[in-house]
């Protein structure tokens, strides 16, 4: 059976959670914080969280797909380069590869 187009099964299964943008356009996430670099995103906006293998963690607003930022830890240390990526791999460790072994 093929898959319908318009349908991405990677985001459909994407491991989710729901988060608030405060003023700056940032959110928190499993104790990091992330700016959303979403242009004239509204103030209080609810966007949701995508995190999967193949997506690595991107954020959904208004039907689109955004690459989040992280900019601060959860110590309140700047992030820079090659960490962010490294942050991103571990979202998805703890998020989707944990839940796909618990899974098996």
């Amino acid at each position: 059976m093929k898959c319908p187009k318009g349908l991405n099964l990677d985001t459909l299964l994407a491991w989710r959670t729901t988060r608030i943008v405060d003023n700056s356009g940032c959110f928190s996430f499993d104790g990091v914080i992330c700016k959303c670099n979403v242009k004239d995103i509204s103030l209080k906006a609810k966007v949701e969280i995508l995190v999967s293998v193949k997506l690595g963690v991107k954020v959904r607003y208004q039907g689109h797909l955004y690459v989040p930022m992280p900019i601060l830890d959860a110590k309140n240390r700047q992030i820079f380069g090659s960490s962010i990526q490294t942050i991103f791999a571990q979202f998805v460790q703890k998020n989707c590869l944990r839940n796909e072994k618990l899974a098996v």
